[in-house]
């Protein structure tokens, strides 16, 4: 039940149902939204661009996503802000054949590797690194499920994936390489638009606190059963591979403005945004609760 005073309020999150947004799916579960006097619905979109396009268009009021997803959009002059972090870093790996040739970042060029899109923080991450050792790959856009097949078929020559298909992966044998790349880069982000953020500043205050408890409940049970549970309730994860994917997975709602500030900078050295936004990217009115006081 909200506390005493507090405005009732209801929000409409876009999502795309997954395993890396479990913290709201904690908190709608666990009645968080409902104790800090929240009514939360949940739209469905499948992907992050699907769920931010729902948000710029007021179908929605909060997306969570990928980071570039977000910093791609506000670059852009879209009216978003960064309100929390969801989780970091990212854990995105590489994988290959067991038999691959593959080892290094030189070993990349000229490869052809599965990615989610061209601007995933994960692909950009090995991008760099290739490039720095003269190894640039091309990108075969696909869905993680996509990329399995046509990893096992020999129709790409590795994927770069995150949870719940890297466990996916690595039990079906395949190789990680450069497992840790991509934890230069941040992981998802929870974006607001502006507009929201005028009408309800309080309520999207409360809301991100609900999160904060959604992740000190799930730091306590780590992947424990109650986890798996409301996991498997949400996402569409195998219920073999939740234990190893789930230990994989850090929660924090705390900015991580030093690992947004590189991914936005390799965003910028790949022509996919003409500046780095910087603090542009973050709500004023959450300056110093879930990002620093400058």
């Amino acid at each position: 039940m909200a506390g005493q005073g507090v405005t009732p309020a209801t929000l409409v999150v876009a999502d795309e149902r997954s395993l890396h947004h479990l913290n709201l799916y904690v908190a709608n579960d666990l009645g968080l939204f409902k104790k800090h006097g929240l009514e939360v619905r949940l739209a469905e979109a499948r992907d992050p661009a699907a769920a931010r396009d729902l948000v710029l268009t007021g179908q929605a009021d909060i997306f969570w996503s990928c980071p570039s997803v977000a910093v791609m959009a506000i670059a852009q002059g879209a009216p978003l802000k960064i309100i929390a972090q969801a989780k970091t870093p990212c854990g995105a790996v590489l994988v290959v054949p067991k038999g691959s040739s593959v080892r290094g970042a030189a070993d990349l060029k000229g490869r052809r590797l599965a990615g989610p899109s061209a601007n995933c923080e994960g692909v950009l991450a090995y991008q760099g690194k290739a490039r720095g050792a003269g190894g640039e790959f091309s990108v075969v856009v696909e869905s993680a499920s996509r990329a399995l097949v046509d990893l096992a078929n020999g129709k790409v020559d590795g994927a770069i994936l995150e949870e719940p298909h890297l466990s996916l992966a690595l039990a079906k044998g395949f190789r990680p390489v450069l497992k840790d790349v991509a934890a230069a880069l941040p992981c998802r982000t929870i974006n607001a638009r502006t507009g929201i953020l005028q009408e309800k500043p309080a309520a999207l205050l409360r809301f991100v606190q609900a999160t904060a408890e959604a992740n000190a409940w799930l730091a306590k049970h780590k992947a424990g059963p109650d986890v798996e549970a409301i996991a498997e309730r949400y996402t569409s994860t195998p219920a073999a591979v939740l234990p190893k994917a789930l230990s994989r997975l850090k929660f924090s709602d705390r900015v991580d403005e030093a690992r947004i500030w590189r991914l936005a900078e390799e965003m910028r050295a790949n022509g996919i945004i003409r500046e780095n936004p910087k603090e542009r990217l973050y709500a004023p009115e959450f300056k110093g609760i879930t990002w620093a006081v400058q």
